[in-house]
């Protein structure tokens, strides 16, 4: 039956009240009339309307309008109709418009859709058309406007209802996934009329959970949409036990395109009783369908969309594009082995049978051994190719079958690093740590090495590999510096380095060599210069790695810091006709200063100079150095939690570079002999005087002063020298062991049971230095923070990597000691400390819930000594510290900020909402003594500025609320 067939006379009848509210939501009329008015040359009515229509609908203001139009309605009908007749309308609309002339039905591929045709509008086609757009507005309306909230499951289940019949072709569904609850009664009755051939639908054509005047026949068709929606709703049929097995296993003996194969992902254990014959229905249809594609290929369409389909997520997406075939149990992986033992040697398999391979889970009674014992029947030319679309679980096996069972660790990490490595990865593929994978190399032997390039690696990593252990260095080197071929420019930092007194001799070589072709990517266009600057990038992070650094940052110290005296040319500057242009590394002054003839600062470059070759040299080699910054300051960082030592001849040739000048400068140092200070021209400044260094420096770690007791002298001795330190340390957040993690001995749960998104805390963790501790089904995360002490922290996990799942809840913290779990009071307190702050750091960004609100004791703490050290610069007496809030005393009132949300309130407890710029506040405000991003502490300190000099106050927002709190009772 067509859509259009079913009954319009309630639409119809309630038609012109829908009509005339929209024409007084949209002002159609007076704009209609203004329009003609406008364009006299527009003669025929039907340009008019059509152009206005176009006109309303081109405002950008449909939510509005649609919200609008809907109020309207709402105050002419009971909230019950408003409801049935928006949901009618909006499964309607498309055959309600057949009802025009000025509206036909035209092919679009297999579908139709509805189009307006111009020659046959009038006012009411443009009312039609504008309820037509208007309805696709209602998926954004539905979640601010309340009066739709009972609708909106309701259209939802119409949608899929529609859908299931064949009857929707020509509107645009509603993703009914995510609006309907798994559990509805609505939706439990859809899918057994489904399941049972058919539809029920009620005298207005909406679908009905039971019988009716209309039972319409359910003929399932192919589209992948439809098939994704039966799918889910059988899977969760099962999940819910909905539906009788023998039903769903009856309905997918009928319909093999629309059984749930997703389901197979579950090994046996994890079925509901009931229905493990199911199970053995969908494997049965699964082999019927490959056997049918092997005898006639022409059938393989039907097959290909339903494996095509198949995704084991626990949350499915019915719009989302096709993902890759698993399957749990290796019943299907040895209908692959025979089939291909049938074939034999060199015959064609179709595809679909490969995907069998793909094995994401054994059964409860397959083993390792088990596996083995199995596919020793087979073939070495079988095993070959099941190797080719192997998993984790049976690559192990197969390995073992092919007698290359000691190349197990080489094969767990390539399979691994496979994983977890892609061009948009951080890091990319082609970076490679030698450190873990160059002792595996090392091992193989010349046939291991062939069997492993012809059968397993792929050609790319077998390259970077082949790299590691020197085989066709020659080559590779040609053509990275001749062809500037990516991966072979990857490859180059991972060249073997003489282990004699030439190796950093060498190194500096294969760094300059990489320099020079990240110049040399100027000349090519936009999209291979970024992706040839990237392989520079990846090279020289494995360089650093290959020479023993931590990171590229650090080599580049080396290196770079070498050749300071050439920078002081670009410090100096030059002269661009009226003009004086340099570059500044100073604290609070740096980038590009450019002065007039009388020696004036100019806010910005004036047009004169904008394309003079010296300035955009000066452009170029100030976007340089600031890159560099961003690296030395990393390589900071580091030292300052590893407690680095160096050398005086190290910090002396740092001391010759500006860059690196300004940057040590900032800092705190600590020598041998237990003293402290900035290091300023080879002195170590203090509070009392200056000293001269005594062997080696490290930066100091604030720990260290709050152990001593001189932690707020320190801070306020920063803030008297005006301080902006490049990396946050005097004001460092720090982190001792509470009462109950001395008890606990060596697992802390400070940071456990929170929920926090994967793919946040993945760049937390790699921008921090932490790592995955294992393989699959392991969460585990560890940093090295100072020689073999490392922290730990695991997560409640079930799954095969960190980020196939959106959130994850945090568990336990520990720390080790050369690979030992170690007591947390015996952890070095920089170490803890530091590992910690990582922890702290990663719960502030990635909390999922509340994380505006959360602040740790620790940053509180951190933020009260910082507001304490600046408050006489602020307001003196006027401002009072008493943890958790900052009291400031106002011109028109008292005030008290909370030091963790910066939530204000007017004392003594009103509330008074303010939102501060801090780009744009007064010169009283104090400059923060570090870099480091740290936004709430920023905000709060522009509120203290604001309120101190309330008199001054002229948003008209917060003056209202003021006079409100302040006013006499």
């Amino acid at each position: 039956m067509p859509a259009h067939a079913f009954k319009l006379d309630l639409l119809q009848a309630h038609w012109p009240l829908l009509a005339e509210q929209l024409a007084l939501a949209s002002e159609l009329d007076p704009r209609y009339a203004e329009y003609t008015a406008a364009h006299p040359e527009l003669s025929m009515d039907f340009r008019r309307w059509a152009d206005l229509c176009s006109e309303i609908l081109a405002d950008g203001e449909s939510p509005t309008l649609a919200t609008a139009w809907l109020g309207r309605i709402a105050e002419q009908l009971p909230r019950s109709q408003l409801h049935r007749m928006v949901h009618l309308l909006a499964l309607r609309i498309e055959s309600f418009c057949l009802t025009h002339p000025a509206f036909e039905r035209q092919p679009d591929g297999p579908r139709q859709r509805v189009i307006a045709v111009e020659t046959r509008f009038d006012r009411q086609a443009c009312l039609l058309e504008l309820a037509r757009q208007l309805i696709g507005e209602l998926g954004e309306i539905e979640a601010a406007h309340e009066a739709l909230a009972d609708w909106t499951l309701e259209h939802a289940m119409q949608q899929m209802a529609y859908w299931a019949a064949g009857l929707r072709v020509a509107s645009r569904p509603v993703n009914w996934a995510r609006h309907t609850a798994a559990d509805t009664d609505d939706f439990r009755a859809l899918m057994g009329q489904i399941t049972s051939g058919q539809l029920s639908f009620d005298e207005d054509g909406a679908w009905s959970p039971t019988a009716s005047l209309h039972a319409l026949a359910f003929q399932p068709g192919t589209a992948t949409h439809l098939v994704r929606r039966i799918r889910r709703g059988l899977s969760l049929a099962v999940e819910q036990g909905w539906l009788p097995c023998a039903s769903i296993a009856s309905f997918c003996e009928n319909h093999r395109h629309l059984a749930p194969l997703e389901l197979l992902s579950r090994t046996r254990q994890d079925w509901p009783a009931a229905y493990l014959p199911l199970r053995e229905t969908l494997y049965e249809g699964l082999r019927l369908g490959l056997d049918t594609v092997a005898a006639s290929p022409e059938h393989s369409s039907q097959l290909e969309v339903s494996l095509s389909m198949l995704d084991y997520a626990e949350a499915v997406d019915p719009w989302g594009s096709a993902t890759y075939f698993d399957i749990a149990g290796t019943t299907a992986l040895f209908w692959y082995a025979d089939r291909l033992e049938q074939a034999g040697d060199g015959a064609t398999i179709s595809p679909e049978w490969r995907q069998l391979a793909h094995v994401i889970a054994l059964e409860q009674d397959e083993t390792h051994a088990v596996l083995v014992r199995r596919l020793r029947n087979y073939s070495t030319s079988t095993l070959l190719q099941l190797l080719q679309s192997a998993t984790w679980l049976t690559e192990p096996a197969l390995f073992d079958v092919l007698r290359q069972a000691h190349l197990e660790p080489l094969r767990a990490w390539v399979h691994h690093y496979r994983a977890e490595h892609d061009p948009e990865s951080d890091p990319p593929f082609g970076t490679i740590a030698i450190d873990e994978v160059g002792p595996l190399l090392a091992a193989l032997s010349p046939q291991d090495w062939d069997w492993l390039k012809q059968h397993y690696l792929p050609a790319d990593l077998a390259q970077l590999l082949a790299a590691i252990v020197g085989h066709g260095a020659a080559a590779l080197e040609k053509s990275a510096m001749t062809k500037h071929a990516h991966l072979p420019i990857m490859a180059l930092g991972l060249l073997p380095l003489p282990d004699n007194g030439m190796r950093m001799d060498a190194c500096r070589a294969r760094y300059l060599q990489l320099k020079s072709l990240h110049d040399a990517a100027a000349r090519y266009g936009a999209q291979r210069q970024a992706n040839q600057r990237q392989a520079v990038q990846v090279g020289l992070t494995n360089l650093a790695g290959n020479a023993g650094f931590d990171s590229p940052g650090e080599l580049e110290w080396l290196i770079e810091t070498a050749e300071g005296e050439a920078l002081n040319e670009w410090l100096i500057g030059q002269t661009i006709g009226d003009y004086h242009v340099c570059i500044s590394l100073e604290s609070g002054q740096q980038g590009l200063i450019v002065r007039n003839a009388k020696g004036k600062l100019l806010a910005q470059a004036p047009a004169a100079i904008k394309k003079d070759p010296v300035w955009l040299a000066y452009k170029a080699q100030w976007e340089q150095l600031q890159q560099q910054r961003r690296r030395f300051v990393q390589v900071l960082e580091s030292h300052l939690v590893r407690q680095t030592w160096l050398s005086p001849e190290q910090l002396e040739q740092a001391q010759q570079h500006p860059l690196a000048y300004a940057l040590i400068k900032e800092l705190v140092w600590g020598d041998e002999a237990g003293q402290y200070g900035a290091y300023r021209l080879g002195l170590l400044a203090h509070p009392d005087g200056f000293a001269e260094p005594a062997g080696r420096v490290r930066l100091a770690h604030p720990i260290e002063w709050l152990q001593g007791g001189t932690l707020a002298r320190w801070q306020a001795w920063a803030i008297g020298c005006g301080m902006q330190q490049p990396i946050k340390q005097v004001f460092r957040e720090l982190y001792v062991p509470t009462p109950a993690e001395i008890e606990a001995g060596v697992v802390s749960q400070r940071y456990a049971g929170r929920w926090v998104s994967t793919r946040q805390a993945q760049g937390i963790f790699k921008a921090r230095g932490w790592r995955p501790s294992g393989w699959s089904e392991d969460a585990e995360h560890s940093r090295r923070l100072h020689g073999t002490i490392r922290a730990h922290i695991d997560f409640d996990f079930h799954h095969h990597y960190f980020t196939e799942v959106p959130e994850v809840v945090t568990a336990g913290v520990w720390f080790s000691e050369a690979g030992t779990p170690i007591a947390l009071t015996d952890v070095p307190p920089i170490a803890f400390s530091e590992g910690m702050r990582d922890l702290d750091l990663l719960i502030a960004r990635a909390l999922l819930h509340g994380a505006d609100s959360y602040s740790s004791n620790e940053s509180l703490t951190a933020r009260l000594a910082l507001i304490s050290a600046i408050a006489p610069a602020l307001g003196g007496e006027r401002i009072r510290l008493a943890n958790p809030h900052v009291h400031v005393d106002g011109k028109r009132a008292n005030y008290r900020i909370h030091l963790g949300s910066g939530h204000i309130h007017i004392e003594p407890g009103a509330y008074l909402c303010v939102i501060p710029d801090w780009q744009s506040l007064p010169k009283k405000a104090v400059q923060l003594p570090f870099e480091d991003s740290d936004a709430r502490t920023a905000e709060i300190i522009s509120k203290i500025v604001l309120l101190l000099d309330d008199d001054q106050i002229q948003d008209e927002a917060i003056l209202e609320q003021l006079q409100r709190s302040i006013a006499p009772a």
